[in-house]
């Protein structure tokens, strides 16, 4: 009896190992899927007119690209936040990089004094 306590023991510890070994243990996880966020920043315009000139262009610029879940966005005096959501699928570099490419490829210029 006391061999079969001591088998069982030593198995529970081993299959213990295994499983944490197969564990995905990140430092930082991260809860959410990627995400670009496009800040622009129009020097003293109301938020209507970051609205109109900065954040709506922006939006239609960066719609349909490969991997793209949702947009969102919100206009403030003098700044413009696009946030763009990408499905899990896509790596955080890749996402990037398609926004910056999408971004170069935008047909209307931003108007001028736009960071």
């Amino acid at each position: 009896m006391p061999f079969i306590v001591f088998a069982m023991a030593v198995f529970l510890i081993v299959m213990g190992l295994a499983a944490y070994n197969e564990l995905d243990i990140e430092a930082y996880p991260n809860p959410c899927p990627p995400l670009v966020e496009v800040l622009t920043q129009p020097p003293g315009w109301s938020a209507e007119e970051t609205e109109r000139y900065v954040t709506i262009p922006l939006e239609i610029g960066l719609a349909g690209m490969p991997g793209l879940d949702h947009i969102r966005s919100f206009s403030l005096f003098a700044l413009s936040d696009v946030k763009v959501y990408f499905k899990w699928t896509l790596e955080y570099k890749d996402a990037r990089q398609e926004v910056i490419n999408r971004l170069a490829m935008i047909n209307q210029p931003m108007p001028p004094g736009v960071k």
